[in-house]
Formats: structure tokens, sequence, C-alpha cells
């Protein structure tokens, strides 16, 4: 009996290459047309970010919501964070469509996580290109959540946290670091309707409310200073109306872009960084 034959359909490429100096960046996919054909048994056009190999240089990390890896992105578009090596990188951001009727490249920005670009607007010195870097850890999270109507609710840390479509409001929160950063260096506060805060949190004590019906409208979350040039903190909430904000790090408010949205999720990374 003979092997049925291997299908294939064609696809039309398009690429931009994008260099990246030693830091950690978010990319922003934005939406882009769907011209679907009708028939075609996978669904294009397509993005993926992944990573451009650059003789003489280590790869870039890039950070998924499941992970390490390279992710695709439909119409919506996305955001894709990337941590550059020293001496920096590259990544590549291709489109597949169909040959047919291929839209143009989406809008690609980049944007920085780790620190502020200098007030002359001046490039950062890079470091002499380095040999290919391990793997950089990322600190294991223990995550309780307090949602409306299921009470306390336990997360390994992994993807997202919470009850994402849901509508289920997020009224409080602790995280616990359960290897490579101490517990006493990890801070959080939590934001409330009509502009209430709450302060700086030490982990994992709780931060919020139980019982009082108020849910969270963001938060944000920081390392102590003294292991602030050790790890990066990145971080995205889920809101009910209005969507999903962020990629955020390093003690930036995560807010809603809608006026007292509610939060329903969260994601969150906790990155040592790799020798300076």
């Amino acid at each position: 009996m003979r092997s049925p034959e291997p299908s294939f359909e064609e696809a039309a490429a398009l690429a931009s290459i994008i260099p990246l100096e030693q830091g950690l960046f978010a990319i922003h996919i934005a939406p882009f047309a769907a011209a679907i054909e009708s028939g075609r048994a996978l669904p294009l056009p397509r993005v993926q970010v992944s990573r451009f190999p650059s003789p003489g240089l280590a790869d870039v990390d890039i950070l998924g919501e499941d992970g390490l890896g390279e992710p695709w992105f439909g119409p919506p578009g996305g955001v894709a964070v990337v941590r550059s090596p020293p001496g920096g990188g590259a990544i590549l951001v291709t489109m597949l469509a169909p040959p047919a009727n291929a839209p143009a490249l989406p809008g690609v920005t980049v944007q920085r996580l780790d620190r502020e670009v200098p007030a002359d607007g001046s490039p950062a010195v890079a470091a002499p290109p380095a040999s290919p870097a391990p793997q950089l850890p990322v600190t294991p999270l223990d995550v309780l959540l307090h949602v409306e109507r299921l009470g306390d609710c336990r997360f390994g840390g992994e993807g997202w946290m919470g009850n994402r479509g849901q509508r289920l409001r997020v009224e409080g929160f602790t995280i616990n670091p359960l290897a490579g950063l101490m517990a006493e260096d990890l801070e959080y506060k939590a934001f409330q309707p009509d502009g209430a805060e709450t302060p700086w949190i030490g982990a994992p004590r709780f931060c919020g409310s139980r019982g009082r019906r108020l849910p969270l409208t963001g938060f944000a979350i920081r390392v102590s200073p003294a292991v602030a040039e050790q790890f990066d903190v990145v971080y995205s909430g889920a809101f009910v109306n209005g969507g999903v904000t962020g990629p955020l790090g390093n003690g930036e408010p995560c807010r809603p872009a809608l006026p007292d949205d509610t939060l329903e999720a969260i994601t969150i990374r906790i990155v040592e960084r790799g020798p300076a």
C-alpha cells in the first residue's frame, strides 16, 4: 500500500531583521489584515518573532506566555518579550500570507523594559561579542489569587494565572519566589477603584482584599534595590473589558486602558540577568 503523497500549501513570506543592543525589550506586533483564502487548510496570514543567527554573537532569548520559544501571532497582533545578550543580537519578524493576496508586513514597535534610553539619545556601550550563553534562569513562583466567587486560587507561576475571558475579578494576590530570589527581595502593590492603591508590600504577604467585593484595577511588581542589577520582572494584566496591558517591567504600573476596568488574570516572569 502506497503512502499518501504529502500535501503542500504555497505561502508568500515577508521578513524584517531587527538588531537589538544588550537588554530586555517588548516587541509589539501591530494588528494586520486577515485576507484568508477560501478552501485553505492553514489559516494565513500569520506573523512569527524568531531568533536571527548572528555570527560571533549569542542568540537572543524570546519569552512568551508559555516560556521560551518563537511565538506566532494572528491578525490581532501581540507582544513578545526578548532578552538580547551581551554584545547584542537580532530577531527576525516574518509574515506568511496567501501568495495571491499578501498584505504588507505589520508595524513593529520595540520598547525597552529594563532601563531608560540616555537623555542625550546616545546608544549604550555594547560589551564585546560573547560566546553563546546558557539559557537564562527563570525564578519559579507560587502565586495565589483571591478571585470573586472562587476564593483563593493557587497557580504555579507559568502562563496566564486567573480566569481570563470569564469575567471573574481578582481582588488580591500573593507572590512567593521558590528559588533563586529571596522572598524579602520581591515587592508588589495593587491598584483599586477610584484611584486607591496599596503601599508596596513585601513577598509573600497578601496584597489587596478578601470578601469586600473590591476588585483590583492594576498592579506593579519590582525587586529590591539590592538585587535590581541581577533580576528583571516582566508582567502583563488581562482586564475584563479592555483586554491585555503589557508587558511591563520592574515596577511600572500595569493598569487598564479603560478607567476602573477590573483585573481578571496576570502573567509574571522573573528572569535572572546574564553576565554584564
